[in-house]
């Protein structure tokens, strides 16, 4: 499996650790992840009420590591101006990424689905708020 070295560039830092195929897309790194579920090498066909408590409460445990994460760089940006810690931010939202591509699969959701639906209603709200501000202006550029 080639590697692709990776600069981390907020800390300049090497990362050999991102095989060439994540590259490629949703579905291979959803494939990977799934041939990560067991430790015995095998891609599970089926998942039990088990994996989905482990991928349910994994995803819970990581984001709120995430929070954690963040809310110990903003205390510590009261006292004086520091970075965040990138690289732990990284690996935690990495993780929770990888919970969220297993939860989607195990309900037949292909994560690219996932995505592509997210992109897609953000350009609907921000469209609806922009309609409205231009709405909202017209409103009183007719009042004067």
């Amino acid at each position: 499996m080639a590697k692709k070295k990776v600069v981390m560039e907020y800390d300049s830092e090497e990362w050999d650790i991102i095989p060439e195929h994540f590259l490629v897309g949703f579905k291979e790194y959803t494939n990977w992840a799934i041939s990560m579920w067991n430790y015995d090498g095998e891609a599970p066909k089926h998942f039990s009420l088990e994996d989905a408590y482990i991928m349910d409460t994994g995803l819970a445990g990581e984001t709120g590591e995430v929070l954690e994460i963040l809310k110990k760089h903003v205390r510590a940006n009261l006292k004086k101006n520091t970075p965040i810690d990138k690289v732990h931010l990284t690996e935690e939202l990495g993780d929770v990424f990888y919970y969220l591509a297993m939860i989607a699969h195990r309900n037949g959701i292909p994560f690219r689905n996932v995505v592509e639906y997210n992109v897609a209603k953000i350009e609907q709200r921000k469209a609806e708020k922009l309609q409205k501000i231009y709405q909202s202006s017209r409103k009183r550029k007719n009042r004067r």
